[in-house]
């Protein structure tokens, strides 16, 4: 929250929070999905799978708006969804939904809640236990790279993998009859390939 003041143009003359919360630390620093990396840098989310995208700016030119779901979450297809992973980051709240849990217990709490949009796993210095928050809306996640004294934060993304169609060609088998009766010419078979 800012104070402007009118003088010939808007001016900001005081911050009171500034010496409390930093740029990132605001819900929608960076839209939804975004990642705030300070200095109204935004990205959005990344797979380590080369060339596989599950989110795309809102706007190229303003990446501050957030980050789209390039395919949406779909509630009943959870044996397609998996998760992006990305360490080293910080959300503006984090009250725990489990406790003294690991990681892969929080991660299947979001699988099999249809809401869940994210699974934050957080821990002390051992990784085997921790706090588990589930979000149901996920705001603007803050780059804890440069960090220390807090809290280690992994986040679990839930994203929707995409099925390829099946095949649409088809194969095409033509027998042909070594004396052709004037009645018959040929005999078609076809079949799908799977």
């Amino acid at each position: 929250m800012k104070v402007f003041e009118w003088r010939k143009y808007w001016l900001v003359v005081a911050d009171p929070f500034s010496d409390y919360i930093e740029e990132c630390d605001y819900p929608m620093a960076c839209g939804r999905n975004g990642i705030c990396s300070g200095n109204q840098q935004s990205s959005c989310p990344v797979s380590r799978s080369a060339g596989i995208h599950y989110f795309r700016a809102v706007n190229d030119r303003q990446p501050n708006l957030g980050c789209t779901e390039i395919t949406p979450l779909i509630c009943n297809a959870i044996q397609d969804q998996t998760f992006i992973e990305l360490e080293k980051v910080r959300y503006f709240d984090v009250v725990a939904d489990m406790k003294s849990v690991d990681s892969e217990t929080c991660k299947q709490a979001c699988l099999n809640n249809c809401s869940c949009k994210a699974a934050l796993f957080q821990y002390d210095s051992e990784s085997s236990s921790g706090d588990c928050f589930l979000s149901f809306e996920l705001f603007t996640l803050i780059n804890a790279d440069q960090e220390i004294n807090r809290k280690t934060t992994i986040a679990f993304i839930k994203v929707q993998n995409v099925r390829s169609p099946p095949s649409a060609s088809k194969v095409v088998f033509v027998f042909f009859q070594k004396e052709l009766p004037a009645s018959s010419v040929c005999t078609v078979q076809t079949r799908e390939d799977v």
